[in-house]
């Protein structure tokens, strides 16, 4: 039986002073999965299901817990966009032990991507292939696809399929609230976030919110756009901006409520400013 399978091998690790939590390397959960015929995925799922913990998330307990680490395991979710704030999402999502994620991007890596996309390398390629590699080499217990798509109206609905959330970390204004709308539409809450030059924002989208930060910009406004060619996109915005990001997704995927919820983080990081605006008065 593969539980005890994996307490013959598991350890007991001290990570502070007296506490120990009993945990499985990766070489362990990769003999046991051929053993077994598991999936790397399956056999880690196994292993917090009996109370150890595998060794790459020892460092997220206890501020995330073994029953957190396996809901993350076991979620899917949806990340649209993996140019320089998709990148950052999906480092975070890969190595925090998301089990599941679908990715979209259809373009292609060139010269001006390499001040800030962590995917990015100086072998240019699809956006879409180096993700695929990236995973495989921080974590290959992930679900992990990435698809070389462009959504649009016409094909959004057929694409989306059931996510418990969807991360949009596209550029532009219109295919932003394309993207929302099928979130809505799916009734699956949505992170959404960008960035100009310094600056950027970070909000969650409930998928009955009356009010998002795409409304309080006009239909067909493409100042974001140009407010991120005029002011540039610096790696050090991008990271924080992907990160917060992160954060609202793992908040709502552990069923902690996220902290942006109805709300706009606007942040400014030459000038440590930041700022959280409501959206819409909470009853």
């Amino acid at each position: 039986m593969i539980a005890v399978e994996i307490k013959k091998v598991s350890k007991s690790r001290n990570y502070y002073d007296s506490k120990s939590v009993e945990t499985i390397s990766f070489e362990d959960v990769k003999k046991i999965s051929k053993k077994f015929n598991f999936s790397f995925l399956e056999t880690e799922k196994k292993a917090l299901e009996n109370g150890v913990l595998p060794l790459r998330y020892v460092k997220n307990f206890e501020t995330i817990s073994i029953t957190s680490q396996l809901k993350l395991l076991n979620s899917k979710v949806l990340l649209v966009g993996l140019g320089g704030v998709g990148g950052y999402v999906l480092e975070n999502l890969v190595r925090m032990g998301v089990g599941d994620i679908e990715a979209f991007d259809y373009d292609f890596f060139e010269e001006s991507n390499l001040n800030r996309q962590i995917l990015s390398k100086t072998s240019f390629s699809f956006k879409a292939e180096a993700a695929e590699k990236r995973v495989k080499e921080i974590n290959p217990a992930i679900n992990f696809s990435a698809e070389k798509i462009k959504i649009d109206d016409e094909n959004i609905d057929t694409l989306i399929k059931e996510k418990d959330i969807i991360v949009d970390a596209l550029g532009g204004l219109s295919c932003r609230k394309t993207l929302q709308r099928a979130a809505q539409k799916k009734k699956t809450p949505l992170v959404t976030g960008g960035v100009a030059g310094a600056t950027g924002f970070v909000s969650f989208i409930l998928p009955n919110q009356k009010k998002t930060y795409y409304d309080l910009v006009d239909e067909g406004d493409e100042a974001s756009d140009k407010e991120e060619k005029l002011l540039g996109s610096l790696v050090q915005t991008v990271s924080v901006v992907g990160s917060l990001m992160a954060m609202q997704t793992l908040l709502f995927l552990t069923d902690k409520k996220p902290t942006l919820q109805n709300k706009i983080l606007f942040i400014d990081i030459e000038n440590n400013f930041f700022e959280t605006v409501l959206i819409n008065e909470e009853k």
